[in-house]
């Protein structure tokens, strides 16, 4: 699979959205939602201009993608982390 084309698929994380949402409705806890939420936006917002940067391979594309990456990963274990402590049961 192309470098562009795997970053690329991460503009679906723009549907973190939806966990700020529900956190303003009161549906969904803090520190979960809000860190979860904007980490996705914000990682779904910086895809396809990473993306972009991959598929012309612009002069330190690939240590900005390896930035990016780290990013959306932290993002990640940060959202499952969170929402483990978060949610109702023996782990919180």
């Amino acid at each position: 699979m192309p470098l562009w084309l795997f970053v690329g698929v991460h503009t679906v994380r723009l549907l973190g959205v939806t966990f700020v949402v529900l956190y303003a409705a009161h549906r969904l806890p803090a520190p979960f939602a809000p860190v979860a939420g904007w980490g996705d936006i914000f990682v779904g917002v910086t895809a396809a201009p990473v993306a972009w940067l991959a598929y012309r391979q612009i002069t330190n594309a690939r240590a900005i993608v390896r930035i990016w990456n780290i990013i959306g990963t932290a993002d990640l274990i940060a959202a499952v982390g969170l929402g483990v402590i978060s949610s109702p049961g023996p782990a919180r």
